[in-house]
């Protein structure tokens, strides 16, 4: 990853972003949170503590990066309700269609790919279908953890292939009438 670098003119931060942005009109405000740590700086006390300015700074709410495990969205929702902020976190779901791409996006993002996600995948083999299948399954699990644990929504990463994501909220719908 190519690191960051301040342009001599330009804002430090996404802090700075959202303050600047707020101050240009009644805007909402969408910031981006990590459930996994952030790649570059690996202290998810100090992810917290970001979030938060951002939210002071005008952010209305936030969307996560993909992550896997519902364990980790609820753990940065708890560090951000710790220091007193009330700030929506929409856990970010992207269903795995190709085992190449979500390993790539998850190095990018700095999201920790669990051995147990790899392992069901790799059960697919070469099938592409079954592959997707899997991810599908994967991705219905983790939306069923996060709803079932008050997550305020879910926002879906799809990258232009939706067919899996309407397949997922076909899966989730069905449950959610039968409570």
């Amino acid at each position: 990853m190519v690191p960051w670098i301040r342009h001599e003119e330009g804002l430090a931060n996404a802090t700075e972003l959202v303050a600047m942005i707020r101050e240009l009109g009644d805007f909402c405000i969408g910031v981006g949170a990590f459930p996994d740590l952030h790649p570059e700086r690996h202290d998810a006390d100090l992810d917290a503590k970001i979030l938060v300015q951002k939210e002071r700074a005008g952010a209305g709410f936030a969307i996560t990066q993909l992550f896997f495990t519902a364990d980790r969205y609820f753990q940065l929702v708890d560090r951000v309700r710790s220091l007193g902020s009330e700030l929506p976190i929409i856990p970010g779901i992207m269903p795995v269609t190709r085992l190449s791409q979500i390993q790539r996006f998850a190095e990018l993002s700095g999201a920790e790919l669990p051995g147990w996600v790899v392992d069901r995948l790799n059960e697919a083999g070469e099938d592409a279908a079954r592959v997707r299948q899997v991810g599908i399954d994967l991705a219905t699990e983790l939306s069923e953890d996060l709803m079932a644990g008050g997550a305020p929504g879910l926002h879906f990463i799809t990258m232009n292939r939706s067919p899996a994501t309407r397949e997922i909220y076909a899966r989730i719908q069905r449950l959610l009438h039968r409570a």
